[in-house]
């Protein structure tokens, strides 16, 4: 049996906020892609393709970002092993 290692994190604000300006990025170089690739002008498969990448990457931040309400405990697991425990909210 592990022994209970408790890791305080840091406040997720900033990650948020940054991930919410790449999503909204994301979204833009999709459109401006697909709207470039309709007037058939060079390079909208470049945009399409980054705002995919940028979307997928988006969207596993934000799986990331977690909550701790009062009286509870979060498990911190990477790739099935303990890691650690988040218990201030």
């Amino acid at each position: 049996m592990k022994k209970e290692i408790t890791k305080p994190q840091n406040s997720g604000w900033t990650v948020l906020f940054v991930n919410i300006f790449l999503f909204l990025m994301a979204v833009s170089l999709f459109v401006f892609g697909i709207i470039m690739l309709n007037q058939r002008v060079g390079g909208g498969g470049y945009f399409l393709s980054l705002g995919i990448i940028l979307l997928i990457t988006s969207i596993l931040t934000f799986v990331g970002l977690f909550t701790v309400e009062p009286n509870e405990a979060v498990v911190l697991v990477l790739f099935g092993e303990y890691k650690g425990t988040e218990k201030t909210s």
